[in-house]
């Protein structure tokens, strides 16, 4: 049986926050989250956005990357 995981689903977001297209977040995806590019350019890409910021990005990766596989 599977543990559950928690993830935060608050977005802490201010003006001031710089936004990054998915290409550069791909980039250094492995430093920023610990995943590969793939996975982190298509949970990204699946959201229809071009440009996060860092805080969305890893949002959106954590959810996406503990999300049951399809079958």
């Amino acid at each position: 049986m599977a543990d559950k995981v928690e993830v935060k689903t608050e977005i802490k977001s201010t003006p001031a926050q710089a936004k990054y297209p998915v290409a550069e977040i791909v980039k250094a995806s492995k430093k920023l989250f610990g995943y590969t590019g793939a996975l982190v350019e298509t949970a990204l890409k699946e959201t229809g956005k071009q440009e996060f910021t860092l805080a969305e990005a890893e949002l959106i990766v954590k959810k996406f990357a503990v999300r049951p596989i399809k079958k």
